[in-house]
């Protein structure tokens, strides 16, 4: 019980404030992952939303827009998603920590 109560509190909060570091790196790798291997997801959305298909054979012509509310959707949906990463792992930490319990939120 002592273990469980003293020491995995205290083993917790390093992991905790490692993870969203962590898993930003997996979510960015994950993007890299698609476009390597050809795997249909966001890359080819986002690849798409930059750079029209057929834009290097044909040069001759003038320069299509990219799709720019795709490009904001994306960026805007990943941000939130690591803000609530951060505010998940701030709040588990309030939790975890021992040193924390008793304090009132800044």
């Amino acid at each position: 019980m002592v273990i469980y109560k003293h020491a995995l509190a205290g083993a917790l909060v390093p992991i905790l404030d490692a993870m969203p570091g962590v898993l930003t790196v997996v979510f960015s790798n994950a993007l890299v992952v698609e476009l390597l291997f050809h795997y249909p997801g966001v890359t080819n959305l986002l690849q798409d939303a930059a750079s029209p298909p057929g834009l290097v054979a044909d040069l001759r012509r003038s320069l299509p827009p990219p799709d720019v509310p795709v490009l904001v959707a994306a960026g805007a949906s990943l941000g939130l998603i690591f803000a609530l990463l951060y505010a998940a792992v701030s709040v588990l930490r309030r939790v975890v920590d021992p040193r924390l319990r008793g304090r009132d939120l800044p």
